[in-house]
């Protein structure tokens, strides 16, 4: 949880932990939760609710990672950058160049890129202008890690 945690959220200057040691963190687990004793039925139940859990951390965790990897589609980046240029320059096609219509060229120009800009930045929580809080984070292993 803890690596988890660091991929996502590294302190400045802190290398990230690689997959590997996340995957090898999670096999321990559940090599771990397998081998729980299973004397009486309750630990036999126990131990089989707890390794259908696994499976269903395991199918969220190779779901989180292939997300992970995707970025925003080039076909989409380029379809919405020619929309909007379609739109922009479709605006301004007959009518003549004033200081008003310049300024409004200026401004639909810095509203593009802006939303342009927004799609990119939501593909990547913790990039340079949308950044995700880690508190909430924190606190929730802060739960978890003092349950157990």
């Amino acid at each position: 949880m803890q690596l988890r945690y660091k991929q996502v959220f590294p302190e400045p200057g802190e290398p990230k932990p690689n997959s590997d040691e996340v995957s090898n963190l999670f096999e321990a687990l559940w090599i771990t939760v397998a081998e729980l004793p299973t004397g009486s039925e309750v630990q036999k139940l126990a131990r089989g609710d707890a390794l259908v859990l696994m499976d269903r951390l395991a199918q969220a965790r190779f779901s989180l990672d292939k997300v992970a990897d995707e970025n925003v589609p080039g076909a989409f980046l380029y379809t919405l950058i020619a929309w909007l240029a379609l739109v922009y320059f479709s605006r301004g096609l007959f009518a003549p160049l004033t200081p008003a219509t310049a300024a409004i060229y200026f401004l639909s120009a810095v509203a593009f890129g802006s939303a342009v800009l927004l799609v990119l930045e939501i593909d990547n929580p913790q990039s340079k202008i949308v950044r995700v809080s880690p508190s909430a984070m924190k606190h929730a292993i802060a739960e978890i890690t003092r349950v157990h």
